[in-house]
């Protein structure tokens, strides 16, 4: 079962069976969905009466990505679409009720023989089950078979980031402005490589000193206080390219920003380093100067403190470094 648009009328239209198609009478997209899913939820409790949460694994993960992709970020979207194919290619077109912990057991082992990350899988387990809670709450389902799995232990690291003479070594190695630039602002910012690529001249207050994120990965805005140093980078930028306030800062896609500053990151001796790490770059930063975690919080975005937790190691060393500092006047 399909939703799918005419382009000759604009009108949409739901197949629910081989060349059987019936229009849903609307060319809103948002109306469609609603239309779409009632008629599936009609169609599923006549074929099968009592056992109307029958739904195939495949026309649940088109449904289930159909919703991600109006109502959460491209990102997730995107993330979750490798997830699905992944996981039907193990399942099969299987009704969805059938999946269960002993299936999941099986494709968790299946994940690990395919030399996939603790990390990676345990990014499958949290998807999948986020995508069957939906499963749940649209009445496929009595209860979520993802609800007794654990996520596999992983080995606690630190979080990576640059020293303030290992950015410069960086900056050293980049000799692309557009790249230049983006590192700079990601270091300095905290920003996650998504939310700069979205960022719009309209969020940056150059009277206020600000940057408003509007697409965060928790929807909540946030406003980060703008470094001179950013402040000047941009006012540069601006007034070299006379953008309209739609426009975006960065015209770069993120595979292009991953991609580059990886290359960077090798090339001035640091091949372990992600995009990603420059966030932890600014956050360790903060506090290697004694910000607190609180305020590193607020500044990154966190909705849960346990996130913020994982610097909790370098601000210990922090308090550490300042105690020594006390000077010494007395005789022991």
């Amino acid at each position: 079962m399909r939703l799918f648009k005419r382009k000759s009328t604009g009108t949409w239209y739901v197949e629910y069976e081989r060349n059987k198609r019936l229009s849903l009478r609307t060319k809103n997209k948002q109306e469609a969905i609603k239309r779409f899913k009632e008629f599936q939820r009609l169609y599923f409790q006549k074929k099968f009466g009592d056992k109307s949460r029958k739904i195939e694994l495949y026309n649940f993960m088109d449904e289930y990505l159909e919703w991600l992709s109006e109502s959460r970020s491209y990102g997730t979207y995107k993330k979750f679409l490798t997830i699905s194919k992944k996981f039907t290619e193990f399942c099969g077109n299987i009704y969805l009720d059938s999946v269960d912990e002993r299936l999941i057991d099986k494709y968790i082992i299946y994940l690990k023989k395919q030399k996939l990350s603790t990390y990676t899988i345990n990014g499958h387990i949290r998807h999948l089950k986020a995508a069957f809670n939906k499963a749940v709450h649209w009445k496929y389902m009595e209860k979520n078979p993802f609800a007794g799995i654990k996520l596999l232990k992983v080995q606690e690291k630190p979080p990576r980031f640059l020293k303030p003479e290992e950015i410069e070594k960086v900056l050293f190695a980049i000799d692309n402005d557009d790249l230049r630039e983006i590192f700079l602002f990601l270091v300095y910012t905290g920003v996650r490589r998504t939310e700069a690529i979205s960022l719009k001249w309209k969020n940056i207050d150059f009277q206020r000193d600000t940057i408003t994120i509007e697409i965060s990965k928790n929807k909540k805005v946030r406003v980060i206080p703008m470094h001179p140093f950013v402040k000047n980078m941009l006012v540069r930028k601006f007034e070299n390219e006379k953008p309209y306030p739609e426009d975006t800062v960065f015209k770069m896609k993120p595979d292009y920003v991953t991609r580059g500053l990886k290359k960077y990151f090798i090339k001035a001796g640091f091949p372990e380093m992600r995009v990603h790490d420059l966030r932890h770059t600014f956050a360790s930063l903060l506090i290697m100067e004694g910000i607190s975690l609180k305020i590193v919080k607020e500044l990154l975005g966190h909705s849960d403190y346990k996130t913020t937790e994982i610097y909790a190691h370098i601000s210990e060393e922090a308090l550490f470094k300042a105690v020594e500092k006390l000077p010494i006047k007395y005789r022991e």
